[in-house]
């Protein structure tokens, strides 16, 4: 059987022959705090293909965009933090693996294109690295312009996709760019389809679903193909509310989707007229907010006016944990509670550390704001265990796994635009 890497170059294909820079889509849309980097998880996964094209000799241009500046420049958004924060950690990361080695320089330009970018990428030399400002400062990004997109490969001989994160969006850098040089997949966006592919495709069973997260509306799709797909279903957060709410249980003041209930009812139906095994919370915690300091446990789920359901209780997150323990595939998406809160983060902690023990099992966590809460509890466990994979996908990973195809990964393939 045919299957999508398949129709892909890699990074394998890549010639020697290549007469130029090679060109770089990543995703380093990473959280700023105080003008500095505050996690570098996606810097991380972007350093396998760094690497491996370093050792080609080949010089690096490398592009990512940087929140939502709507096409003008936003100061705040700047990436010349993230070109800093790389250096750093391409610095530490090969003087660790390679003391005699002398760590790439990385560059930065203030600019997106113009005549000072393409004399700097002109006279890049193997082992140098220049990072291009925030790409969403040009509204030819987003509206995905030609000239746009001929202007950014013309300071290269080759292009590299390894934002997966971005490849539900036809935006120049994805699909466009691509059009006019020879085009490669890097090792995270592989690695990335392979895992989701696996849960898709063929799972190992029992296969669970976990999810979490704040909104239906925003995960429908998704989770209309998962009932069809997954043995068991368990849900946290505030999905679970507004299907508590479809099956007559007051909420209180909880997050609810007044407008989805009907939907999380006919997901129910769904569940109940398929082989897939719904479980719904059987207590909660609950507060006054989410940024109370205090919280109590709530026997059963009527929730009293004025108070607010916020995590799992501990009934239920036992529940859980034994239902994963009989599992042999796992894709979680969105955080059981209000994570931000410690106080409320109990769930999403509990079931971080049952599945990261879980050897027999695969996992697939795909979210920012759950890759995010499960690293930050995996901080102990700095070398993941084989079969868990965290994925930088976010809004891809759930448009992949609901059948949906993905523009950037399709201009890989020479079917894009």
């Amino acid at each position: 059987m045919t299957t999508l890497l398949d129709q892909i170059s890699t990074l394998n294909d890549l010639p020697s022959t290549l007469d130029g820079p090679v060109l770089v889509r990543v995703d380093y849309n990473v959280p700023l705090k105080d003008g500095k980097v505050a996690d570098t998880f996606r810097l991380e996964m972007s350093l396998p293909t760094i690497h491996t094209l370093l050792r080609r000799g080949a010089p690096i241009i490398l592009m990512s965009h940087l929140g939502r500046p709507k096409g003008k420049v936003v100061p705040g958004l700047s990436l010349r933090p993230v070109a800093e924060s790389l250096s750093q950690l391409l610095e530490e990361r090969l003087s660790s693996a390679t003391p005699s080695c002398d760590p790439p320089q990385v560059h930065f330009t203030p600019q997106v294109l113009g005549e000072e970018v393409s004399a700097r990428a002109r006279e890049l030399s193997p082992g140098e690295i220049l990072l291009l400002e925030n790409l969403r400062f040009h509204p030819g990004e987003r509206a995905n312009d030609e000239e746009f997109a001929r202007q950014l490969a013309s300071l290269a001989a080759g292009y590299v996709n390894d934002a997966f994160s971005a490849c539900h969006r036809a935006h120049a850098s994805v699909v466009g760019v691509p059009q006019y040089l020879p085009a490669f997949a890097g090792h995270q966006l592989v690695r990335e389809v392979e895992a989701l592919g696996r849960v898709v495709e063929e799972p190992a069973r029992p296969f669970a679903v976990v999810l979490g997260g704040a909104k239906i509306a925003d995960k429908l799709p998704v989770i209309q193909r998962l009932v069809e797909l997954a043995d068991l279903l368990l849900v946290g957060g505030g999905i679970a509310n507004t299907m508590l709410a479809a099956r007559g249980h007051s909420l209180g003041s909880s997050l609810v989707e007044e407008e989805m209930v009907e939907e999380a009812g006919k997901i129910i139906q769904q569940c109940l007229s398929s082989h897939t095994r719904l479980v719904l919370p059987q207590d909660l915690v609950i507060a006054g907010s989410p940024q109370s300091t205090e919280m109590e446990i709530l026997e059963g789920v009527e929730v009293p006016e004025g108070m607010m359901a916020l995590d799992l209780g501990p009934q239920t997150i036992n529940l859980y944990q034994r239902h994963l323990r009989s599992a042999r595939t796992v894709f979680w998406n969105g955080p059981l509670g209000y994570a931000e809160n410690p106080l409320f983060a109990g769930a999403t902690r509990a079931l971080t550390l049952e599945l990261h023990a879980l050897h027999e099992t695969e996992v697939v966590v795909g979210g920012g704001d759950t890759v995010s809460a499960v690293r930050e509890v995996l901080k102990s466990h700095p070398e993941l265990r084989k079969g868990f994979f965290l994925s930088t996908g976010g809004g891809a990973s759930l448009e992949f796994m609901a059948g949906r195809e993905l523009p950037g990964l399709s201009a890989l393939t020479g079917e894009g635009n």
